[in-house]
């Protein structure tokens, strides 16, 4: 079926529809917080984009908002579709940029898109609150996007009111819980959201009288600095102190995307006082205290660095990243948060994914002496970073 696409804000002036502001829009300066990079070794499609992008930016985000739907269409990756249109907010990236198919959807012109909607299934409840997107199988868009605009809108969940959640998260993994939905229920816990109960979200979507629908806050490198109203909260309860703890997170454990020359990586830091850190080894309040409390933060891009989210205002960020990785998702949200930011990009050492940003890869060690130094001299001179906002910092 041919359904039109809207933005939220559209849907709810045609309709009509009462709303509330759970986080006002504002306008902001997202500040440089680029202290090293060697970006300009790489010569890529988009690298003169990203060092544009981190000079100071001034930034607008819409209010997020809370409102109800009727008549209700969501499908697996957390596409919604309301009395016949598709709210635009909620359909993933790739099917907006490049147009493609993508699973169930396919773009036929600019404002209209086909549904494959022959496999949807009713829901067992007549209402629940929109808790899923896209991508939200990876930890780092659950934290940084969904959680806060979760958090932003507790007020507006009934304590006992259903939520949406993939089928594969709360179903047995060898007689457990999927360790994502783990730490979503701990999260949810620790921000004071309560909630009813789960429905599970079908492979094919499903049907659902009415829905809660939160927007989002702000776009995935443009967010709204009110999510860290949401991490300061959590930092807080996690009872972390300062220390001038430094960690190197490894992605030596994943799937993809891990650093191919990590041992001598390793050896480097290690004579700078970096603990060798697996995250998969700590519960979810364990790794809320683990980054609040390092001063700090190296290793590949990744979901795990998305904890970044927690560290204090002034922590020295040192990501590894492959060459021509054009995604602001992590310095966007080390810009919010305060942060100094030293990259260092390297060549992949693979090209065993469609996907460049998924392949292994390899840094220079002498960048990385260089990084290290600009960083330590940093840290001798004291360099102050002033504290913007009204987060509170953790204790």
């Amino acid at each position: 079926m041919l359904y039109e696409v809207k933005g939220i804000f559209e849907i709810i002036k045609e309709r009509q529809l009462g709303f509330r502001v759970v986080s006002p829009s504002m306008d902001y300066v997202r500040p440089s917080i680029v202290r090293f990079t060697n970006i300009e070794d790489f010569d890529f499609l988009r690298s003169g984009y990203l060092r544009s992008q981190y000079r100071d930016q001034k930034i607008s985000v819409d209010p997020c908002i809370c409102v109800d739907l009727d008549d209700v269409l969501v499908l697996m990756d957390g596409t919604v579709v309301t009395d016949g249109v598709i709210v635009r907010d909620t359909v993933p990236g790739m099917v907006v940029k490049n147009r493609e198919r993508y699973r169930l959807i396919t773009p036929a012109d600019e404002n209209r898109w086909e549904i494959d909607t022959s496999g949807i299934v009713d829901s067992p409840v007549p209402f629940a609150v929109c808790t899923t997107r896209y991508g939200i199988q990876y930890y780092g868009h659950w934290l940084a996007e969904i959680l806060p605009r979760i958090y932003a809108a507790r007020r507006e969940i009934p304590s006992n009111a259903c939520i949406l959640m993939p089928g594969s998260f709360n179903s047995p993994h060898g007689g457990h819980p999927s360790g994502m939905w783990k730490a979503i229920q701990k999260s949810l816990l620790l921000a004071g959201v309560e909630f009813g109960g789960v429905v599970p979200l079908p492979e094919k979507g499903i049907r659902i009288p009415r829905l809660r629908y939160i927007s989002k806050m702000g776009p995935t490198d443009r967010k709204a600095p009110a999510i860290y109203e949401c991490f300061r909260e959590l930092a807080g309860k996690s009872g972390a102190r300062t220390s001038d703890r430094r960690i190197y997170v490894t992605r030596h454990d994943a799937a993809d995307r891990r650093l191919h020359n990590e041992s001598e990586v390793v050896s480097l830091l290690s004579e700078h006082g970096f603990e060798y850190v697996r995250v998969s080894e700590y519960d979810f309040a364990g790794q809320i205290e683990l980054f609040s409390s390092a001063s700090v933060i190296a290793g590949p891009l990744g979901s795990a660095l998305t904890n970044i989210a927690f560290a204090r205002s002034g922590t020295s960020i040192l990501p590894m990243i492959p060459a021509h990785w054009d995604d602001m998702f992590f310095y966007d949200l080390a810009a919010l948060g305060g942060m100094r930011w030293y990259e260092v990009r390297g060549p992949l050492s693979s090209s065993e994914h469609k996907l460049y940003h998924r392949n292994d890869f390899q840094v220079d060690l002498p960048t990385l002496r260089r990084a290290l130094s600009m960083l330590e001299r940093d840290l001798d001179r004291k360099a102050r970073i002033q504290s913007y906002g009204k987060y509170p910092l953790p204790g």
